[in-house]
């Protein structure tokens, strides 16, 4: 059922160079910026605004961050596609407009998630660090993301990531707006995929930079490895495990 493919159909040498640069120097960029604010632990001392502002900020770089290398496959497809309907310039709008739709949704996502950090951090939710959840709120985080992959929605939402090419012949538009537009709908599905394993980072630090970087290869073992629908249960199956853990030693005070 896989049809990703990086084949490159469609684009030059010179274009498929572009485009691989382009989304590695973004990468390397956001991930300086994350490592940079992770090292300052009291970056989300501010008050007002300022605050969600500079938490919503950092969701999206940690958004954009995890989800580039999964959606490469796609932004690589919707580019080789659109160039054959298109002129240089305007593929390459419309590639950029693709893109800008599919993580609006993330920013949408990362303003829902900052808002909630903020109120968990004022409702006292937060250890002593102000970054990880205490031990009962972290299981019951854990456990649900792990049930979560054996839920339909989380079946059809990876059906969906791992098959852009019968995406886009039945959902395909013109135009710029028509990009942006399949950019957003494929960011709704990419979410009801992801959502769950990106709350995690509340429960084990919203700036672990660690954890972003095993669910990235979560991701990408998902959404473009020909096992990827099996490896989504393995991962719930060792979600589950380690949120009963969690569970266990908060409720027995299991050391």
């Amino acid at each position: 059922m896989l049809s990703v493919t990086l084949s490159g159909a469609g684009l030059d040498r010179q274009e498929r160079l572009i485009l691989l640069l382009a989304v590695f120097l973004t990468s390397l960029l956001l991930w300086a910026i994350l490592f940079h604010r992770a090292a300052q632990p009291g970056h989300l001392h501010a008050d007002g605004s300022n605050l969600l502002a500079t938490t919503f900020l950092m969701w999206l770089l940690m958004m954009i961050a995890m989800m580039l290398p999964p959606v490469l496959p796609w932004i690589w497809f919707f580019a080789a596609t659109t160039k054959k309907t298109s002129e240089d310039r305007v593929s390459w709008l419309r590639t950029w407009l693709f893109s800008s739709g599919y993580f609006a949704v993330w920013g949408g996502f990362s303003l829902v998630a900052a808002w909630a950090q903020l109120r968990l951090q004022g409702l006292g939710h937060y250890g002593e660090s102000g970054l990880v959840l205490d031990s009962p709120l972290s299981a019951g985080i854990i456990l649900l993301a792990g049930i979560f992959q054996f839920c339909p929605l989380k079946r059809a939402s990876l059906d969906h990531c791992r098959s852009p090419l019968s995406y886009f012949l039945s959902r395909w538009k013109e135009g710029p707006a028509g990009a942006f537009e399949l950019g957003c709908r494929h960011g709704l599905f990419c979410l009801g995929c992801c959502w769950a394993l990106m709350i995690i980072g509340f429960a084990v630090g919203t700036m672990n930079l660690v954890w972003m970087g095993v669910i990235v290869l979560m991701l990408c073992g998902e959404k473009i490895a020909p096992a990827g629908e099996r490896l989504s249960q393995v991962v719930g199956v060792g979600l589950i495990l380690w949120g009963g853990y969690q569970l266990w030693q908060a409720v027995f005070g299991l050391v």
